[in-house]
């Protein structure tokens, strides 16, 4: 695949905050097709030293390599603020921890809810989401009770004061 053809995709998916889940799906996508993407799963290996083997010191090269070049295709695939933010940056794996501390969590649940959304005739997500709503249920319960203690100060089971 040519650079261009990867620029395009990336460049009319950039990273703005709430596209999170869908902007890293398209740069695995690419970073996959141009063979970078080992850096998002693998620490950089050890600078070697100036004796050490021929394969030692490609690997290494290769790595750093890949980094660079991810690097590049992540911050030009972000919005500008996103890009200064990240610039100074050294490895991929930091600024995608970054990025995916900012809008990751949130992705991962709106994503999760419409996957329960969509697919609510599974059996197994029925009975989660029954767990769910017995658990927010008994949350709720439970805060209307803290509430009535604090009010009337008297316990609902025994009816006395202070405990």
């Amino acid at each position: 695949m040519s650079f261009n053809m990867l620029s395009i995709i990336l460049s009319q998916n950039k990273l703005i905050g709430e596209n999170f889940t869908d902007w890293k799906r398209n740069l695995n996508i690419v970073l996959t097709s141009e063979k970078h993407k080992f850096v998002l799963l693998e620490p950089c290996p050890p600078e070697p030293a100036a004796n050490a083997a021929e394969a030692v010191r490609d690997a290494y090269e290769k790595w750093i390599v890949s980094d660079d070049m991810a690097r590049y295709y992540m911050l030009a695939s972000m919005s500008n603020v996103l890009q200064q933010q990240h610039q100074g940056m050294r490895t991929v794996a930091e600024i995608m921890a970054s990025v995916q501390a900012m809008f990751g969590e949130t992705s991962t649940r709106r994503e999760a809810n419409m996957v329960v959304a969509s697919s609510s005739s599974s059996k197994k997500k029925k009975k989660i989401s029954d767990k769910r709503k017995a658990s927010l249920k008994a949350k709720k319960k439970v805060n209307k009770t803290e509430k009535k203690a604090a009010k009337g100060g008297k316990c609902f089971h025994c009816g006395k004061e202070g405990h």
